[in-house]
């Protein structure tokens, strides 16, 4: 009787020997053909599946773990070779400089930890790509399940966009003047980004003539405390009335690091 199980293995032997008769019968009763050799082939063939935990800067470790099916194992060392890709790099995790990791002898699985490296600079959720480009073992019989996962790193890091309320202008009675408005980055980014801004009506009107009606696009590199101005004209006149506002709104990042680079409320506002 033989017995079945889930080892992946080489093709084993056993034998069977027939000795001591009872009887010869007068030498006339021979065995011949003594020990036999059995052969027991080896049917178990191995998927590697593989799982992943996303890191989280500051909170958690990434890992890609390689599992043979529940229950399996194989009785020689299973030698996974692979390559890490993606949009993160050697400043947001920690990777080994050997790119192999075997899965021992006798066991189920093993887990390749990713130390996340916690920075401050702002930055969108990075990715992972592992990509397995050969299995050695001793049977050449473990075959990946595709596809393979895509480890995130999220980002716990949080930018602040502010805009200034510059000094108020005397408009005066003719020709123009400008009101400067400053818009600030507190902190390192991990890539340059845009953002949107326009003019808003408040006690000062652009139908009356009270300044310039401005949009327009600001390109920030990322760096921590650049600044960019917006200029708005105002506009000067004879007529008696009080002191007017505006604003000027921002709007529209791109990209908005996962809503963590955050836009000042409220809007700045300049006094006419």
């Amino acid at each position: 009787l033989v017995n079945g199980d889930e080892v992946m293995e080489a093709d084993e032997f056993f034998h069977l020997a027939l000795n001591t008769l009872s009887t010869t019968f007068g030498g006339r009763l021979n065995i011949q053909g003594s020990p036999s050799t059995g052969t027991i082939k080896n049917d178990d063939l191995g998927i590697l599946t593989v799982t992943q935990i996303d890191g989280r800067e500051g909170f958690q470790n990434g890992s890609f773990t390689f599992s043979l099916q529940p229950g399996a194992s194989s009785d020689a060392p299973t030698i996974i070779n692979y390559v890490l890709s993606g949009t993160a790099t050697i400043a947001d995790y920690t990777a080994s400089n050997v790119n192999s990791i075997t899965i021992p002898a006798g066991a189920n699985s093993i887990t390749l930890n990713l130390p996340v490296i916690d920075d401050s600079v702002l930055e969108e959720t990075e990715t992972i790509v592992i990509a397995i480009t050969d299995i050695n073992n001793l049977h050449n019989n473990i075959t990946p399940a595709l596809p393979l996962p895509v480890l995130n790193i999220f980002d716990n890091d949080n930018a602040t966009l502010t805009i200034s309320n510059p000094i108020p202008v005397i408009e005066g009675n003719k020709g123009t003047k400008t009101l400067a408005f400053t818009v600030t980055l507190d902190k390192l980014t991990s890539r340059s980004f845009d953002v949107n801004y326009t003019t808003v009506n408040s006690t000062a009107d652009t139908t009356d003539n009270d300044y310039v009606f401005k949009t327009g696009r600001l390109t920030f590199a990322g760096f921590a405390g650049e600044s960019k101005q917006i200029t708005i004209e105002i506009n000067g006149d004879i007529k008696v009335e009080g002191n007017e506002t505006f604003n000027v709104v921002l709007s529209g990042l791109n990209p908005a690091f996962s809503e963590r680079l955050i836009v000042q409320i409220p809007p700045g506002t300049g006094t006419i």
